[in-house]
């Protein structure tokens, strides 16, 4: 019996961030040149096409933003992850606050661009 195997899906962020399903995987020399390259299959269509590896991202998208306010000192970083796939799946964590990693004493204007990310996913997640 065949084992069933999870579907991999990357996304092509020079083609719009679009969703693909690769369906397989060769090496390829071109130019001269060896790379992989992924058969990509588009979601919710027939159509495929072969696409070098070096052109295809995570769906999953990481960022880890600094704030740091020059006048007071204070600081923090929140990581915000992205699921291109569902785009309600935005999580945005706080970590590493300075003062002593109390992030309910922070005053400032990175306190405020903090809600503008924040606003911003929650505009575009609708």
């Amino acid at each position: 019996m065949k084992q069933k195997t999870s579907k991999e899906y990357m996304r092509i962020p020079d083609d719009n961030n679009k969703i693909v399903e690769i369906v397989d995987k060769r090496i390829i020399t071109k130019d001269g040149k060896r790379n992989i390259y992924c058969l990509c299959k588009e979601k919710d269509s027939n159509f495929s096409r072969w696409v070098s590896s070096e052109n295809l991202l995570p769906v999953v998208e990481t960022c880890i933003v600094t704030l740091n306010n020059e006048s007071n000192g204070q600081s923090f970083k929140m990581r915000v992850k992205l699921n291109h796939m569902q785009h309600s799946k935005c999580s945005i964590t706080f970590f590493s606050g300075e003062p002593d990693g109390n992030l309910k004493v922070q005053r400032g204007l990175h306190v405020a661009l903090s809600h503008q990310i924040m606003d911003f996913f929650e505009v575009n997640k609708k």
